[in-house]
């Protein structure tokens, strides 16, 4: 496997929830030398850090039927196929996923 570059595309430590975009390609993975991967990397300092998750979880596993886990599945491709993942522009969180 071939080195990946990374490179800091964009920084935001002035926002709420401060932000560091990372561009990371030329990795020669199977979508070729021009594939690329998009990271945002953030930083929270609540002392609740990962409660939304976890409740997010709980529910989910009580679903028994995937009815659930379908509807968030189909929720992501959809805002996918529409652009509408950029956080940074108002787009949905990857918490919504």
């Amino acid at each position: 496997l071939a080195a990946c570059q990374i490179r800091i595309a964009l920084r935001i430590f002035t926002a709420k929830v401060p932000v560091l975009r990372l561009h990371c390609g030329g990795g020669g993975s199977s979508g070729g030398p021009s594939s690329k991967t998009v990271v945002d990397v953030t930083v929270g300092s609540s002392l609740l850090r990962g409660a939304c998750d976890r409740c997010v979880y709980s529910v989910l596993q009580c679903d028994e039927s995937g009815s659930a886990a379908a509807l968030c599945r189909l929720v992501k491709l959809w805002a996918k196929r529409r652009k509408l993942t950029e956080t940074l522009r108002g787009g949905l969180s990857s918490f919504s996923f």
